[in-house]
């Protein structure tokens, strides 16, 4: 199982829950969080004939942390997303994909609330 993503703190959950985002994008940030989002890595483990390689960049397997994080894609999004919020210095110290650590780079202020839906888009 691809839990790379599976998260630290519970409190996580009312951050997804609470963001002015469609159910349906809360409901796939959930799957990233537990780590059950179907990628070819997920898939592959579980018997599915399906070639486990990302089919964006042909390198590696496609785990959650390759899809939302390692990928040249992902780190495209992610490095234009922190330059345009100033987040540059933050997400250096981010090593791995993690919708927490991800939707807490912005405190608590009224920005937050649409950080949330920044990230939620970006990923979804």
């Amino acid at each position: 199982t691809d839990t790379s993503s599976q998260p630290a703190n519970p409190k996580i959950w009312s951050v997804i829950w609470r963001a002015k985002v469609p159910p349906k994008i809360k409901i796939f940030l959930w799957k990233i969080c537990w780590g059950v989002l179907p990628t070819k890595h997920f898939l592959h483990s579980r018997a599915i004939t399906v070639n486990p390689i990302c089919s964006r960049c042909g390198n590696v397997e496609e785990t959650i942390n390759h899809l939302f994080w390692e990928c040249d894609t992902a780190k495209w999004v992610w490095k234009f997303i922190a330059n345009w919020w100033s987040l540059s210095k933050s997400f250096n110290k981010i090593y791995r994909f993690s919708i927490h650590k991800l939707m807490h780079l912005k405190g608590s202020s009224e920005s937050s609330k649409i950080w949330h839906m920044v990230v939620a888009a970006a990923v979804w």
